[in-house]
Protein backbone atom coordinates (compact mmCIF):
# COMPACT_ATOMS: atom_id res chain seq x y z
CA UNK A 1 0.00 0.00 0.00
CA UNK A 2 1.51 3.55 -1.14
CA UNK A 3 1.24 5.96 1.69
CA UNK A 4 0.53 9.50 0.67
CA UNK A 5 3.65 11.74 1.29
CA UNK A 6 2.59 15.24 3.24
CA UNK A 7 2.66 18.49 1.02
CA UNK A 8 5.00 21.41 1.32
CA UNK A 9 2.35 23.69 3.02
CA UNK A 10 2.13 21.06 5.53
CA UNK A 11 5.44 20.73 6.18
CA UNK A 12 6.21 24.58 6.18
CA UNK A 13 3.36 25.20 8.50
CA UNK A 14 4.75 22.06 11.37
CA UNK A 15 7.92 23.28 11.00
CA UNK A 16 7.31 27.04 11.78
CA UNK A 17 5.14 25.78 14.64
CA UNK A 18 8.40 23.93 16.23
CA UNK A 19 10.21 27.32 15.69
CA UNK A 20 7.58 28.79 17.45
CA UNK A 21 7.71 26.87 20.29
CA UNK A 22 11.42 26.50 20.53
CA UNK A 23 11.86 30.44 20.26
CA UNK A 24 9.19 31.51 22.84
CA UNK A 25 9.88 28.52 25.70
CA UNK A 26 11.54 30.84 28.27
CA UNK A 27 8.98 31.33 31.22
CA UNK A 28 8.65 34.60 32.79
CA UNK A 29 9.51 35.63 36.65
CA UNK A 30 7.90 38.87 36.61
CA UNK A 31 5.89 41.65 35.35
CA UNK A 32 8.50 43.17 32.94
CA UNK A 33 9.23 39.35 31.76
CA UNK A 34 5.79 38.63 31.12
CA UNK A 35 5.56 41.44 29.27
CA UNK A 36 8.51 40.95 27.15
CA UNK A 37 7.30 37.39 26.85
CA UNK A 38 4.16 38.55 24.97
CA UNK A 39 6.03 41.03 22.92
CA UNK A 40 8.44 38.57 21.48
CA UNK A 41 5.56 35.97 20.83
CA UNK A 42 3.08 38.43 19.01
CA UNK A 43 6.00 39.74 16.75
CA UNK A 44 7.29 36.34 15.81
CA UNK A 45 3.43 35.32 15.30
CA UNK A 46 2.58 38.34 12.96
CA UNK A 47 6.01 37.79 11.18
CA UNK A 48 4.39 34.30 9.85
CA UNK A 49 0.88 35.62 9.42
CA UNK A 50 2.14 38.37 7.17
CA UNK A 51 3.75 35.15 4.70
CA UNK A 52 5.96 38.12 3.66
CA UNK A 53 9.18 35.39 5.00
CA UNK A 54 10.52 32.20 3.93
CA UNK A 55 10.93 29.96 6.83
CA UNK A 56 14.43 30.01 6.72
CA UNK A 57 13.97 34.15 7.33
CA UNK A 58 11.51 33.30 10.13
CA UNK A 59 13.95 30.84 11.74
CA UNK A 60 17.19 33.65 11.47
CA UNK A 61 14.11 36.00 13.59
CA UNK A 62 13.43 34.02 16.36
CA UNK A 63 17.02 33.31 16.81
CA UNK A 64 17.70 36.67 16.93
CA UNK A 65 14.69 37.71 19.25
CA UNK A 66 15.75 34.76 21.55
CA UNK A 67 19.50 36.05 21.81
CA UNK A 68 17.85 39.65 22.24
CA UNK A 69 15.95 38.10 25.16
CA UNK A 70 19.08 36.25 26.38
CA UNK A 71 21.06 39.35 26.49
CA UNK A 72 18.16 41.83 27.59
CA UNK A 73 19.31 44.38 30.59
CA UNK A 74 17.20 46.15 32.73
CA UNK A 75 18.86 49.62 30.95
CA UNK A 76 17.87 48.13 27.77
CA UNK A 77 14.01 49.61 26.99
CA UNK A 78 10.99 47.86 25.01
CA UNK A 79 11.52 50.70 21.97
CA UNK A 80 15.23 49.77 21.76
CA UNK A 81 14.44 46.26 21.34
CA UNK A 82 11.50 46.65 18.54
CA UNK A 83 14.05 48.61 17.19
CA UNK A 84 16.49 46.06 17.00
CA UNK A 85 13.69 43.82 15.85
CA UNK A 86 12.88 45.93 13.16
CA UNK A 87 16.66 46.60 11.60
CA UNK A 88 17.06 43.02 11.56
CA UNK A 89 13.41 42.11 9.84
CA UNK A 90 14.19 44.97 7.31
CA UNK A 91 17.91 43.11 6.67
CA UNK A 92 16.24 40.27 6.52
CA UNK A 93 14.28 41.32 3.99
CA UNK A 94 16.42 43.18 1.75
CA UNK A 95 18.98 40.40 1.31
CA UNK A 96 15.61 37.85 -0.08
CA UNK A 97 15.94 36.72 -3.59
CA UNK A 98 12.55 36.77 -4.34
CA UNK A 99 10.57 39.86 -4.84
CA UNK A 100 8.19 40.82 -2.01
CA UNK A 101 4.74 40.81 -2.22
CA UNK A 102 3.27 44.41 -1.74
CA UNK A 103 0.19 43.36 -0.01
CA UNK A 104 1.78 41.21 2.30
CA UNK A 105 4.63 43.44 3.25
CA UNK A 106 2.15 46.13 4.45
CA UNK A 107 -0.21 43.90 6.48
CA UNK A 108 3.38 43.40 8.13
CA UNK A 109 4.43 46.75 8.65
CA UNK A 110 0.50 48.02 9.86
CA UNK A 111 0.76 44.83 12.43
CA UNK A 112 4.69 45.84 13.23
CA UNK A 113 3.50 49.33 14.07
CA UNK A 114 0.41 48.25 16.32
CA UNK A 115 3.03 45.91 18.20
CA UNK A 116 4.81 48.78 19.07
CA UNK A 117 2.33 51.55 19.96
CA UNK A 118 0.69 49.00 21.93
CA UNK A 119 3.65 47.93 24.03
CA UNK A 120 4.42 51.31 24.45
CA UNK A 121 1.75 52.35 26.43
CA UNK A 122 2.17 49.50 28.78
CA UNK A 123 5.77 50.01 28.63
CA UNK A 124 4.87 53.63 30.43
CA UNK A 125 2.46 52.46 32.29
CA UNK A 126 4.48 49.68 33.95
CA UNK A 127 7.46 52.39 34.49
CA UNK A 128 4.98 54.60 35.94
CA UNK A 129 4.37 51.43 38.53
CA UNK A 130 7.67 50.76 39.10
CA UNK A 131 8.12 54.57 39.48
CA UNK A 132 5.71 54.63 42.43
CA UNK A 133 6.73 51.51 44.14
CA UNK A 134 10.41 53.23 44.65
CA UNK A 135 8.52 55.90 45.95
CA UNK A 136 6.60 54.07 48.64
CA UNK A 137 10.20 51.73 49.32
CA UNK A 138 11.92 55.11 50.22
CA UNK A 139 9.24 55.04 53.69
CA UNK A 140 10.77 51.67 54.17
CA UNK A 141 8.49 48.73 54.47
CA UNK A 142 5.48 48.91 56.73
CA UNK A 143 4.60 46.93 59.23
CA UNK A 144 1.34 46.56 61.45
CA UNK A 145 2.60 47.63 65.26
CA UNK A 146 0.82 46.01 68.26
CA UNK A 147 -0.58 48.96 70.48
CA UNK A 148 -3.27 48.31 73.64
CA UNK A 149 -5.98 50.66 74.34
CA UNK A 150 -7.02 52.88 76.95
CA UNK A 151 -10.73 53.41 76.86
CA UNK A 152 -10.21 55.89 80.05
CA UNK A 153 -11.06 58.37 77.72
CA UNK A 154 -14.76 57.16 77.13
CA UNK A 155 -14.80 57.66 81.08
CA UNK A 156 -17.92 58.94 82.80
CA UNK A 157 -19.93 59.41 85.58
CA UNK A 158 -22.85 59.73 83.62
CA UNK A 159 -23.51 56.44 81.45
CA UNK A 160 -25.16 56.02 77.96
CA UNK A 161 -29.06 55.91 78.25
CA UNK A 162 -29.21 57.46 81.69
CA UNK A 163 -30.65 60.86 81.34
CA UNK A 164 -33.66 62.54 79.51
CA UNK A 165 -32.47 64.41 76.32
CA UNK A 166 -36.27 65.98 75.95
CA UNK A 167 -36.72 67.73 78.69
CA UNK A 168 -38.50 71.64 78.07
CA UNK A 169 -37.18 72.41 81.08
CA UNK A 170 -33.73 74.05 79.13
CA UNK A 171 -35.92 75.55 76.56
CA UNK A 172 -36.71 79.73 76.46
CA UNK A 173 -39.71 81.20 76.29
CA UNK A 174 -41.00 82.46 72.66
CA UNK A 175 -42.48 85.68 71.37
CA UNK A 176 -44.46 86.05 68.51
CA UNK A 177 -42.37 87.07 65.88
CA UNK A 178 -39.94 84.26 66.71
CA UNK A 179 -38.99 81.68 64.18
CA UNK A 180 -37.60 79.17 66.45
CA UNK A 181 -38.91 75.06 65.95
CA UNK A 182 -39.98 73.29 68.66
CA UNK A 183 -42.09 70.23 66.69
CA UNK A 184 -43.80 66.60 67.79
CA UNK A 185 -41.01 64.92 66.31
CA UNK A 186 -38.10 66.70 68.55
CA UNK A 187 -36.14 67.80 65.36
CA UNK A 188 -35.46 71.80 64.85
CA UNK A 189 -34.90 71.91 61.49
CA UNK A 190 -37.00 74.43 59.71
CA UNK A 191 -37.45 73.08 56.33
CA UNK A 192 -40.82 72.33 54.48
CA UNK A 193 -44.31 73.67 55.70
CA UNK A 194 -44.46 75.06 59.10
CA UNK A 195 -47.44 76.48 61.24
CA UNK A 196 -47.33 78.35 64.33
CA UNK A 197 -48.78 77.86 67.56
CA UNK A 198 -51.11 80.99 69.28
CA UNK A 199 -50.43 79.91 72.29
CA UNK A 200 -46.64 78.75 72.50
CA UNK A 201 -45.36 80.67 69.29
CA UNK A 202 -43.35 77.63 68.69
CA UNK A 203 -43.16 76.42 65.24
CA UNK A 204 -44.28 72.77 63.92
CA UNK A 205 -43.96 70.86 60.76
CA UNK A 206 -47.21 70.57 59.05
CA UNK A 207 -46.12 67.11 58.16
CA UNK A 208 -45.70 66.11 61.75
CA UNK A 209 -48.94 67.88 62.88
CA UNK A 210 -51.53 66.95 60.15
CA UNK A 211 -51.89 63.60 58.05
CA UNK A 212 -52.71 65.56 55.26
CA UNK A 213 -51.58 69.07 53.52
CA UNK A 214 -54.62 71.48 54.87
CA UNK A 215 -56.18 72.81 52.41
CA UNK A 216 -57.76 76.59 53.72
CA UNK A 217 -55.30 78.64 55.84
CA UNK A 218 -56.02 77.30 59.55
CA UNK A 219 -56.53 80.44 62.35
CA UNK A 220 -56.03 79.80 66.03
CA UNK A 221 -53.79 76.59 65.69
CA UNK A 222 -52.76 75.44 69.31
CA UNK A 223 -50.49 72.76 69.10
CA UNK A 224 -50.64 69.52 71.08
CA UNK A 225 -47.93 70.22 73.07
CA UNK A 226 -49.89 73.38 74.76
CA UNK A 227 -53.06 71.38 75.03
CA UNK A 228 -51.36 68.46 76.92
CA UNK A 229 -49.28 70.93 78.97
CA UNK A 230 -46.53 68.36 78.03
CA UNK A 231 -42.90 68.95 80.35
CA UNK A 232 -40.69 66.96 77.14
CA UNK A 233 -41.33 66.09 73.83
CA UNK A 234 -43.76 63.78 73.03
CA UNK A 235 -43.02 60.15 72.58
CA UNK A 236 -44.95 59.54 69.43
CA UNK A 237 -44.07 57.74 66.29
CA UNK A 238 -44.67 59.90 62.94
CA UNK A 239 -44.86 58.40 59.57
CA UNK A 240 -43.50 60.73 56.45
CA UNK A 241 -46.03 61.92 54.58
CA UNK A 242 -44.55 61.02 51.20
CA UNK A 243 -42.72 57.61 51.45
CA UNK A 244 -39.08 57.28 49.65
CA UNK A 245 -39.56 56.81 45.67
CA UNK A 246 -36.93 53.78 46.59
CA UNK A 247 -38.53 51.44 49.30
CA UNK A 248 -39.31 47.60 50.17
CA UNK A 249 -42.53 46.66 49.96
CA UNK A 250 -44.90 46.36 52.85
CA UNK A 251 -42.67 48.95 54.57
CA UNK A 252 -43.63 51.99 56.18
CA UNK A 253 -41.17 54.80 56.70
CA UNK A 254 -41.21 57.21 59.68
CA UNK A 255 -39.76 60.62 60.47
CA UNK A 256 -39.86 59.87 64.15
CA UNK A 257 -40.29 56.11 65.85
CA UNK A 258 -40.47 54.72 69.18
CA UNK A 259 -38.64 51.75 70.49
CA UNK A 260 -39.27 49.40 73.58
CA UNK A 261 -37.64 51.92 76.21
CA UNK A 262 -39.98 54.75 74.51
CA UNK A 263 -37.49 57.02 73.23
CA UNK A 264 -37.92 58.40 70.24
CA UNK A 265 -35.90 57.84 67.78
CA UNK A 266 -35.52 60.62 65.12
CA UNK A 267 -34.22 60.98 61.17
CA UNK A 268 -30.80 62.24 60.59
CA UNK A 269 -30.03 62.08 64.42
CA UNK A 270 -26.85 60.40 66.03
CA UNK A 271 -27.74 57.72 68.47
CA UNK A 272 -25.15 55.21 70.69
CA UNK A 273 -26.49 51.32 69.07
CA UNK A 274 -25.59 48.65 71.49
CA UNK A 275 -23.81 45.39 69.97
CA UNK A 276 -26.24 42.38 69.02
CA UNK A 277 -25.99 39.37 70.49
CA UNK A 278 -27.17 37.62 67.53
CA UNK A 279 -28.46 38.27 63.46
CA UNK A 280 -32.40 37.08 64.07
CA UNK A 281 -33.13 40.42 62.64
CA UNK A 282 -31.48 39.25 59.50
CA UNK A 283 -33.89 36.92 58.82
CA UNK A 284 -36.51 39.33 58.83
CA UNK A 285 -34.26 41.62 56.47
CA UNK A 286 -34.39 38.50 54.15
CA UNK A 287 -37.85 37.76 54.24
CA UNK A 288 -38.36 41.59 53.53
CA UNK A 289 -35.76 41.38 50.39
CA UNK A 290 -37.58 38.38 48.93
CA UNK A 291 -40.87 39.85 49.33
CA UNK A 292 -39.62 43.03 47.11
CA UNK A 293 -38.23 40.80 44.63
CA UNK A 294 -41.51 39.31 43.83
CA UNK A 295 -43.60 40.88 41.08
CA UNK A 296 -46.49 43.44 41.37
CA UNK A 297 -46.17 46.73 43.60
CA UNK A 298 -47.42 47.55 47.09
CA UNK A 299 -48.53 50.52 48.60
CA UNK A 300 -46.98 51.48 52.19
CA UNK A 301 -49.23 51.17 54.82
CA UNK A 302 -49.00 54.63 56.64
CA UNK A 303 -50.83 54.66 59.39
CA UNK A 304 -54.21 56.91 59.85
CA UNK A 305 -53.37 58.51 63.34
CA UNK A 306 -50.13 59.04 65.14
CA UNK A 307 -49.55 56.14 67.53
CA UNK A 308 -48.83 58.54 71.23
CA UNK A 309 -48.12 56.89 74.46
CA UNK A 310 -48.03 58.58 78.07
CA UNK A 311 -45.31 56.16 79.69
CA UNK A 312 -42.43 57.73 81.08
CA UNK A 313 -38.93 57.48 79.53
CA UNK A 314 -37.09 54.07 80.26
CA UNK A 315 -33.22 55.00 81.50
CA UNK A 316 -30.75 52.40 80.69
CA UNK A 317 -26.94 52.56 81.63
CA UNK A 318 -24.21 51.46 79.31
CA UNK A 319 -20.26 52.42 78.97
CA UNK A 320 -19.32 54.19 76.15
CA UNK A 321 -17.08 51.30 75.00
CA UNK A 322 -19.56 49.28 74.89
CA UNK A 323 -22.10 51.00 72.46
CA UNK A 324 -20.86 52.64 68.99
CA UNK A 325 -22.20 55.65 67.38
CA UNK A 326 -24.32 55.73 64.34
CA UNK A 327 -25.95 58.27 62.01
CA UNK A 328 -29.89 57.37 61.23
CA UNK A 329 -30.73 57.60 57.66
CA UNK A 330 -33.62 55.31 57.35
CA UNK A 331 -36.51 54.55 59.79
CA UNK A 332 -39.02 51.78 58.23
CA UNK A 333 -40.98 49.09 59.98
CA UNK A 334 -41.87 45.78 58.22
CA UNK A 335 -44.68 43.00 59.45
CA UNK A 336 -44.42 45.08 63.01
CA UNK A 337 -40.42 44.73 62.90
CA UNK A 338 -38.80 48.22 63.28
CA UNK A 339 -35.34 49.14 61.72
CA UNK A 340 -33.28 51.57 61.39
CA UNK A 341 -30.46 51.73 58.39
CA UNK A 342 -27.46 54.03 58.76
CA UNK A 343 -23.76 54.23 58.71
CA UNK A 344 -21.01 54.06 61.73
CA UNK A 345 -18.73 57.25 63.31
CA UNK A 346 -15.71 55.75 64.17
CA UNK A 347 -14.29 57.16 67.41
CA UNK A 348 -10.07 57.78 67.78
CA UNK A 349 -9.52 53.99 69.15
CA UNK A 350 -11.70 52.35 66.38
CA UNK A 351 -9.66 54.00 63.46
CA UNK A 352 -5.97 52.40 61.49
CA UNK A 353 -3.67 55.02 61.49
CA UNK A 354 -0.02 55.36 61.19
CA UNK A 355 1.56 55.63 64.98
CA UNK A 356 2.51 59.10 65.72
CA UNK A 357 -0.99 60.60 64.58
CA UNK A 358 -2.98 62.46 67.52
CA UNK A 359 -6.57 63.23 67.92
CA UNK A 360 -9.21 65.03 69.82
CA UNK A 361 -10.99 63.30 72.34
CA UNK A 362 -14.48 64.19 71.24
CA UNK A 363 -13.74 63.72 67.26
CA UNK A 364 -15.72 61.16 65.12
CA UNK A 365 -14.55 60.25 61.50
CA UNK A 366 -17.19 59.30 59.33
CA UNK A 367 -17.36 55.74 57.73
CA UNK A 368 -18.79 53.86 54.90
CA UNK A 369 -19.99 51.14 56.97
CA UNK A 370 -23.89 50.71 56.16
CA UNK A 371 -26.04 48.74 58.43
CA UNK A 372 -29.68 47.65 59.48
CA UNK A 373 -30.44 47.40 62.63
CA UNK A 374 -33.38 46.40 65.05
CA UNK A 375 -34.30 49.82 66.70
CA UNK A 376 -33.91 48.16 69.99
CA UNK A 377 -30.54 48.65 69.37
CA UNK A 378 -30.78 52.13 70.08
CA UNK A 379 -29.50 52.65 73.59
CA UNK A 380 -29.38 56.95 73.55
CA UNK A 381 -28.37 59.81 71.83
CA UNK A 382 -25.70 61.52 70.90
CA UNK A 383 -24.69 64.95 68.95
CA UNK A 384 -22.13 64.57 66.02
CA UNK A 385 -21.52 68.61 64.93
CA UNK A 386 -19.54 69.92 61.75
CA UNK A 387 -16.72 71.60 63.76
CA UNK A 388 -17.30 74.89 63.35
CA UNK A 389 -20.32 75.16 65.15
CA UNK A 390 -19.05 72.43 67.71
CA UNK A 391 -16.54 75.40 68.47
CA UNK A 392 -19.78 77.90 68.72
CA UNK A 393 -22.30 76.54 71.05
CA UNK A 394 -24.86 73.41 71.91
CA UNK A 395 -28.03 73.36 71.56
CA UNK A 396 -30.77 73.51 74.13
CA UNK A 397 -32.92 70.77 72.41
CA UNK A 398 -32.41 68.07 72.63
CA UNK A 399 -30.46 68.25 75.84
CA UNK A 400 -27.01 66.52 75.33
CA UNK A 401 -24.31 66.40 78.24
CA UNK A 402 -20.91 67.72 77.29
CA UNK A 403 -19.65 63.97 77.67
CA UNK A 404 -21.93 63.09 74.46
CA UNK A 405 -21.16 66.12 71.95
CA UNK A 406 -18.56 65.55 69.49
CA UNK A 407 -17.20 66.78 66.11
CA UNK A 408 -17.21 65.25 62.59
CA UNK A 409 -14.65 66.95 60.23
CA UNK A 410 -12.65 64.11 58.43
CA UNK A 411 -13.94 60.60 57.00
CA UNK A 412 -11.92 57.33 56.71
CA UNK A 413 -12.51 54.82 54.05
CA UNK A 414 -11.42 51.09 53.60
CA UNK A 415 -7.88 52.75 52.46
CA UNK A 416 -7.50 53.87 55.99
CA UNK A 417 -6.89 57.50 54.43
CA UNK A 418 -8.78 60.47 56.26
CA UNK A 419 -10.23 63.12 54.07
CA UNK A 420 -12.15 66.08 54.53
CA UNK A 421 -15.71 65.82 54.29
CA UNK A 422 -17.43 68.19 52.11
CA UNK A 423 -19.40 70.79 52.91
CA UNK A 424 -22.74 69.32 50.97
CA UNK A 425 -22.39 65.74 53.33
CA UNK A 426 -22.53 67.89 56.72
CA UNK A 427 -25.56 67.65 58.95
CA UNK A 428 -26.28 71.29 60.20
CA UNK A 429 -28.54 71.96 62.76
CA UNK A 430 -30.46 75.31 63.89
CA UNK A 431 -28.50 77.52 66.03
CA UNK A 432 -31.67 80.33 66.71
CA UNK A 433 -30.69 82.04 69.85
CA UNK A 434 -34.04 80.62 71.59
CA UNK A 435 -32.88 76.94 71.21
CA UNK A 436 -29.11 77.09 71.09
CA UNK A 437 -26.54 78.13 73.79
CA UNK A 438 -23.54 79.92 72.41
CA UNK A 439 -20.64 80.34 74.15
CA UNK A 440 -18.56 83.47 75.82
CA UNK A 441 -16.02 82.63 74.13
CA UNK A 442 -14.95 80.43 70.93
CA UNK A 443 -13.91 77.18 71.58
CA UNK A 444 -10.50 76.28 69.59
CA UNK A 445 -9.73 72.57 68.66
CA UNK A 446 -6.18 70.87 69.42
CA UNK A 447 -5.38 67.84 68.25
CA UNK A 448 -2.96 65.61 71.57
CA UNK A 449 -4.69 62.54 72.26
CA UNK A 450 -4.25 59.38 71.51
CA UNK A 451 -5.42 56.43 72.93
CA UNK A 452 -2.91 53.81 71.81
CA UNK A 453 -0.52 52.46 73.83
CA UNK A 454 2.31 51.84 71.45
CA UNK A 455 4.68 48.46 72.09
CA UNK A 456 7.53 50.46 73.95
CA UNK A 457 4.71 51.34 76.38
CA UNK A 458 2.59 48.43 76.25
CA UNK A 459 4.68 46.58 79.60
CA UNK A 460 4.35 49.70 81.48
CA UNK A 461 0.66 50.01 80.96
CA UNK A 462 0.02 46.45 81.96
CA UNK A 463 2.23 46.84 84.73
CA UNK A 464 0.06 49.80 86.28
CA UNK A 465 -3.53 48.14 85.27
CA UNK A 466 -1.87 45.32 87.41
CA UNK A 467 -1.39 47.32 90.48
CA UNK A 468 -4.91 49.19 89.57
CA UNK A 469 -6.16 45.02 89.81
CA UNK A 470 -4.03 44.27 93.06
CA UNK A 471 -5.82 47.25 94.83
CA UNK A 472 -9.27 46.54 93.46
CA UNK A 473 -8.89 42.34 95.36
CA UNK A 474 -6.87 44.43 98.33
CA UNK A 475 -10.37 46.44 98.53
CA UNK A 476 -12.69 43.54 97.89
CA UNK A 477 -11.05 41.48 100.90
CA UNK A 478 -11.28 43.99 103.12
CA UNK A 479 -14.81 43.79 102.55
CA UNK A 480 -15.73 40.25 102.85
CA UNK A 481 -13.61 40.63 106.33
CA UNK A 482 -16.09 43.19 107.28
CA UNK A 483 -19.53 40.91 105.94
CA UNK A 484 -18.24 38.43 107.34
CA UNK A 485 -17.49 39.68 110.97
CA UNK A 486 -21.82 41.07 110.60
CA UNK A 487 -22.72 37.30 109.50
CA UNK A 488 -20.70 35.99 112.62
CA UNK A 489 -22.78 38.53 114.88
CA UNK A 490 -25.98 37.31 114.01
CA UNK A 491 -25.73 33.62 113.51
CA UNK A 492 -27.15 31.76 116.04
CA UNK A 493 -24.24 29.56 117.78
CA UNK A 494 -22.96 29.10 121.05
CA UNK A 495 -19.97 31.26 122.16
CA UNK A 496 -17.36 27.96 122.24
CA UNK A 497 -18.07 27.67 118.18
CA UNK A 498 -18.06 31.60 118.15
CA UNK A 499 -14.37 31.68 119.40
CA UNK A 500 -13.34 29.08 116.88
CA UNK A 501 -15.11 30.96 113.83
CA UNK A 502 -13.44 34.14 115.38
CA UNK A 503 -9.61 32.13 115.19
CA UNK A 504 -10.38 31.20 111.26
CA UNK A 505 -11.23 34.81 110.52
CA UNK A 506 -7.79 36.17 112.31
CA UNK A 507 -5.49 33.74 110.39
CA UNK A 508 -7.55 34.41 106.87
CA UNK A 509 -6.84 38.12 107.93
CA UNK A 510 -3.30 37.48 108.82
CA UNK A 511 -2.37 35.70 105.85
CA UNK A 512 -4.27 38.39 103.84
CA UNK A 513 -2.14 40.91 105.38
CA UNK A 514 0.93 38.99 104.67
CA UNK A 515 0.18 39.00 101.02
CA UNK A 516 -0.30 42.82 101.14
CA UNK A 517 3.55 43.30 102.17
CA UNK A 518 4.82 40.65 99.54
CA UNK A 519 5.86 43.31 97.35
CA UNK A 520 5.00 42.86 93.37
CA UNK A 521 6.83 41.25 90.79
CA UNK A 522 7.20 43.30 87.33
Amino acid sequence: MLSKSPGRSEFRSGSQNRILKTALAISPTNNSDVHLEQLCQEVIMKFNDSKVASKKQLKKLSNFIAELREQHSSTQTILEMLESIEMKVNTLLGKSCKPLDRRKLDIWRASFASIKAKHSRQARKLGKNDLQNAKKSKTGPHRTLAAAINYKYLDSPIPVGSYDHDSFSYLSVADANTDCVRCICGTTDDDGPMIQCEKCYFWLHEECVFDEKPSDEIKDFICIICVRNAQRTLAVSIPLRIQPDYNFKNCTYYRTLLNSRHLQVRLGETVYVQKLENDDHKLILRRLVECTKQSGSMAAVIPAELEETDKKFCPVSFHRKNVRCFRIERLFSFEGHKFVFGFYYARPHEVYCEPGKLFHEKELFATSMYDTLPLDAVVGRCLALESSIYCLGRPKLPHYEEVDVYFVEYQTGKNSKFEKIPAKNQYYINIDPLIFSYFKQKLTISRSFTPFVMEQEVKNFSRSNATECNNSSIERRRQQMVNLEIVLQHLPITDKSRESLKAISCSSDKLFKRKRLRPLRH
